[in-house]
């Protein structure tokens, strides 16, 4: 993980590794949402008081919550809200049962509520993809969707509260995006809509998902003329 200014980070866990993890980011000038579910140490934190005793930590808190600095550190205390973040660190506990192995449970209940995209649709909630933040690609973002990799780790979120459909993840970059817009005559193909549409190399309700983003656009049209033909463009 390479952290620079530009990018926001979230620290699910605000303990003893959690919280002096986050205000030392914070006091780096990085954008940091601390998350947690305990009310004592969000209130704690809100009011300018470490929640527990640890060496050197008050004062860093006191120069990440001084009034006179920029607004570094956020707090929230549910996991959902760091899914919008560019990195995510868990620094939950694992406790272990009597035979040494790790208790996952409280790790499973935090990545099993990142990026619910299967209850947004299922409420009926509008659900729109873009492509300011992550890849810019965004038949790799319709990918993500799909397959909820965590980066480049190989690891896949993809629970039921994560598991939508091809045309769902579709819909998320085309019709669900401009119903979340409130722009009525774009992102489909209808009676009285603007012909705005792309002819691309794939089928992407039938490719395999790990090809989604290599999908190449062949040509662009907007309000009925064609912007962009591959044919035609420079190499």
């Amino acid at each position: 993980m390479h952290v620079t200014p530009d990018r926001s980070l979230a620290v699910i866990g605000l303990g003893r590794v959690g919280l002096p993890l986050a205000l030392c980011f914070a006091d780096r000038g990085i954008r940091v949402l601390g998350v947690d579910h305990s009310p004592a140490i969000l209130d704690a934190v809100r009011a300018g008081r470490m929640p527990f005793a640890e060496a050197g930590t008050q004062e860093l808190l006191d120069r990440v919550m001084d009034s006179r600095s920029p607004t570094r550190l956020e707090l929230a205390d549910r996991a959902a809200d760091a899914a919008a973040a560019d990195d995510i660190v868990i620094t939950i506990g694992t406790p272990s049962f009597s035979h040494l192995e790790s208790d996952l449970r409280g790790l499973r209940a935090v990545v099993d509520d990142l990026l619910p995209l299967r209850r947004f649709f299922d409420a009926d909630m509008p659900v729109g993809g873009a492509s300011d933040w992550g890849p810019k690609n965004a038949w790799e973002q319709i990918q993500l969707s799909l397959t909820h990799e965590f980066g480049e780790s190989g690891f896949r979120n993809l629970g039921p509260n994560q598991r939508i459909s091809r045309l769902e993840a579709l819909s998320m970059m085309t019709s669900g995006a401009a119903q979340v817009m409130h722009w009525d005559d774009i992102g489909s193909l209808a009676e009285g809509c603007h012909a705005d549409f792309v002819v691309i190399d794939r089928d992407p309700i039938a490719c395999p998902v790990e090809e989604l983003h290599e999908t190449k656009v062949l040509q662009t049209v907007f309000a009925g003329d064609v912007v962009y033909d591959a044919d035609q463009s420079p190499p």
